[in-house]
């Protein structure tokens, strides 16, 4: 799953380098998709299968040295995204999975952009997402 949602980010138009990694960002301005600990399961239903999340992180670091200016460009940056996350879940564009028995319904942000912690000239933020999808048996 977490190559489709690394092939499906990719596809943003806000990416600045167009490179997105998994589990870390690297040591300069870059981007990467984290996956989060929780219950995939929300709901068994009697025939077997169940709706289900799989729940990530999309991490940015970007430059930041204090000037007002970069923060509220990250900040926009962050809104950006999330305005972008939206509006691919109205048009229902999903990724493609190589499995039949799950099907995508809704991507969504559960955690709108924040800080998340901050090094010598780099900050780094993140926003947490979740697919939701039925998997059939």
């Amino acid at each position: 799953m977490i190559e489709a949602v690394r092939d499906f980010i990719l596809t943003c138009p806000l990416l600045k380098d167009g490179h997105v990694r998994v589990d870390y960002t690297g040591a300069e301005i870059g981007y990467s998709i984290d996956p989060l600990p929780v219950n995939p399961v929300i709901k068994t239903y009697v025939d077997g299968g169940s709706k289900r999340q799989y729940a990530f992180a999309f991490n940015t670091k970007e430059r930041f040295t204090g000037d007002e200016r970069e923060a509220i460009e990250n900040s926009g940056f962050l809104t950006d995204f999330t305005e972008w996350i939206e509006a691919q879940n109205r048009e229902g564009n999903f990724p493609e999975l190589n499995d039949t028995k799950k099907n995508i319904s809704d991507i969504e942000v559960t955690n709108s952009g924040f800080l998340f912690g901050m090094e010598p000239d780099y900050a780094s933020y993140q926003i947490q997402c979740r697919f939701l999808y039925t998997q059939e048996v």
